[in-house]
């Protein structure tokens, strides 16, 4: 006989023992079917498990975080019919915090038997262990698993730490997201008993229910962050909940608040993705999606860790979460350092007590995510930001052309604009993302040239970059030396672009040596792409190269053009992606003569559907993403 049972350990909500065993399925009602998308992978593997031939006892533990749908995946594991068919006997237990072990016991016995005799307790553990297979939803058994492999990877816990250990464990009260945290804390403490003696102290002195206990465990957590990780875990609390996070953003958006301090000959992108990876090493961040070549691309938090970044962000006035159930006046929002819009504001409660230029704003920071009703007082109540130095608006379906020259201290700019301005007198932008309001060409003013803190420039379609050249000849005609152009106009700091082709594209990339990120996309044709291509192997650190072609009022023989060399691309690059090039298949003979590429997508890319790749052809690190 074959018997399978599902135990739910640690239900929260009650204090007494509630039990409940039955030999067919729980309320198909309250499962549905699209309940486990995402995790297709983690059903079969299970039921490959509970399936195999074997007389032992299996037990198969399924752990996280709370509301990941792990009593939703073992109900449909229950449910499955092969299931059913496979196992003689089911039973579906569930055990809450505080529970009598002989009762449960007998009820297991009682709902897999049908008797009701007396047993000792020797003789129901038999009964019921042997020849189960288990699936156990992971609450407070698997927590000191969960803990020790958290510290110590596949390494046993030490000796002198493993009694304290567990009473640690037990202060976490069965929730994964409190062990984990701890246990992200104490990862980063020496590994004394002294220190782990303090921290189960600290954890015995919390009071409350289960949900308040957890709230004191991650606050005591938060406490133990050095300084230059805190503004950078509450600024994450500023995105909308459940939202992944692009990694690329965040980044930029710490370094312009400057949280990233400069660490020996790193870049400050280096050191803020250590940041961001000591976060995730704390548990305090989840890592998100994974690019192709397993860098992280999106991040996200947990709500109860989002919640507690709202919390400790009003107490040390660190940024103001805008809340539309909370009226507040002008002068309140233009009190604050940061202000981030993360919800959308149905009914915006804004008012003025007095004439809005009469008020002086410190704020530093303004980021929206969402577009909101009251975009048309958004540029009047941004205008007024004089010491902003970060601008995020993109969202905001508004024209900022006006506003964003005034803003000297700007160090990071995202929004719309209308027509072309001037950033003549914004010297420490280091991150400009700019798009069109209107499907019309604009081209960028000249003194783009002359920004030389830029690190990250998106000019999207129709947007456009002027002319190093011209920016040159412009310059002579004001300066009276000469020799005060003897060196041409460079953006060394300049690792990230986006742009539009034009006939000067190649002298920009000549301009801009340390590029680590270069995209073009080419709408029109130019017949250009040979300097183009023939200019990239000058990109020494480049590393991800995107060409975009999009040529729908063009003559087909227009990609004709795309011509490749062995010698065209960069030996760094890591990441090519190529869209509507329509290249011959022989060009993939030249991609694999690069050392270091990982990443390749086509769309389009090729011509033809057969691809014959000779065989001494190797791509050493390729992975092969065709979509």
């Amino acid at each position: 006989m074959m018997m399978v049972m599902v135990i739910d350990v640690n239900k929260q909500g009650g204090k007494s023992a509630e039990l409940a065993t039955t030999p067919s399925s729980p309320d198909k009602s309250t499962v549905e079917e699209n309940t486990i998308v995402g995790m297709e992978d983690d059903f079969n593997t299970i039921h490959d498990r509970l399936i195999s031939q074997t007389d032992k006892l299996t037990v198969i533990p399924i752990f996280g975080m709370g509301g990941i749908g792990k009593t939703t995946l073992a109900r449909k594991l229950y449910d499955d019919s092969s299931m059913r068919s496979r196992f003689d006997k089911h039973a579906w237990v569930t055990i809450s915090q505080e529970y009598n072990e002989r009762q449960m016991l007998l009820k297991i016995v009682s709902s897999i038997t049908r008797s009701n005799q007396e047993m000792s307790n020797d003789q129901l553990m038999e009964t019921v262990y042997r020849g189960l297979k288990v699936v156990l939803i992971f609450r407070l058994i698997a927590s000191r698993n969960l803990f020790i492999e958290k510290l110590f990877k596949k390494n046993p816990c030490p000796p002198l730490l493993k009694e304290t250990g567990k009473h640690i464990v037990k202060q976490c009260r069965g929730l994964p997201l409190s062990v984990v945290v701890v246990a992200g804390l104490l990862g980063k403490m020496d590994p004394t008993h002294e220190n782990w003696k303090k921290v189960e102290e600290n954890l015995n002195s919390f009071l409350g229910t289960v949900s308040e206990r957890c709230q004191s465990i991650l606050s005591f957590s938060y406490s133990y962050l050095p300084q230059y990780l805190r503004s950078c875990f509450l600024y994450v609390g500023g995105f909308p909940e459940d939202m992944e996070i692009n990694v690329s953003k965040l980044i930029r958006l710490w370094i312009a608040e400057q949280f990233v301090k400069a660490r020996s000959n790193k870049r400050l992108e280096v050191v803020a993705v250590g940041y961001l990876e000591e976060l995730i090493d704390r548990s305090l961040i989840l890592a998100g999606e994974q690019r192709a070549n397993g860098r992280m691309r999106t991040c996200k938090i947990h709500d109860l860790l989002r919640q507690l970044c709202l919390i400790e962000a009003h107490t040390e006035n660190a940024v103001h979460f805008m809340n539309e159930n909370v009226p507040m006046s002008l002068e309140v929002i233009y009190d604050q350092r940061r202000v981030i819009v993360a919800s959308k504001l149905q009914h915006p409660r804004f008012y003025p007590t007095r004439h809005i230029s009469d008020i002086t704003s410190i704020t530093h920071t303004f980021i929206t995510t969402v577009d909101n009703h009251f975009k048309r007082q958004t540029s009047s109540i941004v205008s007024q930001f004089k010491l902003l130095k970060v601008l995020d608006v993109l969202s905001v379906g508004k024209d900022f052309c006006c506003v964003i020259p005034q803003l000297v201290h700007l160090r990071y700019v995202a929004a719309k604009i209308g027509k072309a301005l001037s950033l003549a007198k914004l010297r420490n932008l280091e991150t400009i993302i700019l798009v069109s309001i209107e499907p019309t060409s604009l081209t960028h003013p000249l003194d783009i040239w002359t920004m030389t803190e830029i690190r990250h420039l998106d000019i999207r379609w129709p947007l456009y970059i002027c002319n190093p050249l011209l920016v040159e000849n412009h310059m002579t005609l004001y300066i009276s030396d000469p020799l005060e152009l003897e060196q041409p106009l460079f953006l060394n700091s300049l690792q990230t672009l986006h742009l539009h082709n034009s006939s000067f594209v190649s002298e920009i990339i000549r301009r801009t040596p340390n590029l680590k990120k270069l995209k073009i996309l080419d709408t029109s044709g130019y017949p250009y792409w040979h300097d183009i291509l023939y200019s990239l192997i000058l990109l020494e650190e480049l590393e991800t190269l995107h060409i975009e072609l999009d040529f729908i009022h063009a003559e087909l023989e227009t990609f004709d053009v795309m011509i490749f060399s062995g010698d065209n691309f960069p030996p760094n690059l890591k990441k090519l992606t190529l869209s509507l090039t329509r290249l011959p298949w022989d060009v993939m003979n030249l991609l694999a003569n690069l050392p270091n590429l990982e990443v390749l997508k086509a769309k389009t890319a090729f011509n033809g559907t057969d691809w014959k790749l000779d065989e001494d052809v190797v791509f050493h690190k390729l992975n092969l993403d065709v979509w």
